[in-house]
């Protein structure tokens, strides 16, 4: 993700976050199944926050007001 190319625009979609903390806990606890358990197979999803990409330029303005930043 990058905002200082020098585009006049940022993209029209969201992104989605999670806290680092909370993925460790999710492998934890998915690991505490024994093999070969159901609910070990499969892949898992984790998302916290999602955000637009107006949301995240707001964010870095308000932390960094010399950054050249899409206006739209």
């Amino acid at each position: 993700m990058s905002f200082d190319t020098g585009s006049q625009t940022f993209k029209n979609e969201t992104l989605g976050f999670v806290d680092v903390r909370d993925v460790a806990s999710a492998h934890l606890f998915v690991m505490g199944y024994p093999a070969g358990h159901p609910s070990y197979s499969g892949r898992y999803l984790l998302v916290q926050r999602v955000a637009h990409y107006s949301d995240i330029v707001k964010i870095l303005r308000g932390l960094y007001p010399t950054l050249k930043l899409p206006e739209k």
